[in-house]
């Protein structure tokens, strides 16, 4: 049901019911009060050395995954057009997709907290593309990247988070309500803001764009079914590796 929140927002924008800057208020919102209420909530609740050790190969699979996209986009992204602005833009929707507001809201909506922190985890190295190389592809190459575009709320509340998560000080009451309050409105506001974006646009001229459907198809079937079976494959040859010298099950399960 939290999905009619993205009809909700669609509805909003064409009835003219908020300020036409309306997107750019709930954005700030969602990044700088709703999502760290999130990231905090989740890792205080779930981040352990044990949990962090487990779900360290995720960061393997990550970086692999990342990786591939983004050499995709490298390849593929001049031949969708000769400008090199939007050369860019098609280079960064290879590497990356909407794993922050959406990404989150699924996430959470569907697995609920304990996935969720696990996929914080695979998402790191995204999020890291996302303010280096990702800031010079969507610019067009006008903004350069600098080690000071990493210091940014996102690492900042997450690094918070792992510490409260590892030594879980004893927080008031009224603080993990308050956090957990929060966080439950994540998914709603987020979906309310994607619908609200889209109402924006004009979905006739959108679906003109011929070069959107091959990124599509590509960068939402193709590219993850290929991945999954590269993954399935490595864990066989994982499970035959450590059959084969009587290894101790490993924690890549």
């Amino acid at each position: 049901m939290k999905n009619a929140c993205i009809m909700v927002g669609w509805a909003v924008n064409k009835m003219k019911l908020l300020p036409d800057n309306a997107d750019q208020t709930i954005s700030k919102l969602l990044s700088f009060v709703v999502m760290p209420a999130l990231i905090i909530n989740s890792f205080y609740n779930n981040c352990t050395m044990e949990n962090l050790t487990a779900n360290v190969p995720l960061l393997v699979y990550s970086c692999f995954y990342y990786g591939l996209s983004m050499l995709i986009g490298i390849l593929l992204g001049p031949l969708f057009s000769k400008d090199k602005g939007v050369q860019g833009l098609y280079k960064y929707s290879f590497m990356i997709t909407n794993m922050g507001f959406m990404g989150n809201a699924l996430i959470l909506g569907l697995f609920g907290q304990d996935k969720l922190f696990s996929y914080l985890i695979f998402s790191l190295p995204g999020t890291i593309l996302v303010y280096s190389i990702g800031i010079v592809w969507l610019t067009g190459g006008k903004k350069k990247f600098t080690w000071k575009s990493l210091l940014n709320p996102m690492f900042g509340f997450m690094l918070l988070g792992i510490l409260l998560g590892i030594t879980h000080p004893p927080l008031p009451v009224f603080v993990t309500s308050t956090l957990s309050s929060l966080a439950a409105c994540f998914s709603a506001l987020a979906m309310f803001l994607t619908g609200y974006v889209i109402g924006k646009f004009e979905i006739r001229k959108l679906l003109k764009v011929k070069p959107v459907y091959i990124l599509t198809l590509l960068r939402t079937i193709l590219i993850p079914i290929g991945v999954y079976f590269l993954f399935k494959v490595s864990e066989r040859q994982k499970k035959f590796f450590c059959t084969y010298y009587s290894l101790p099950p490993c924690r890549w399960e």
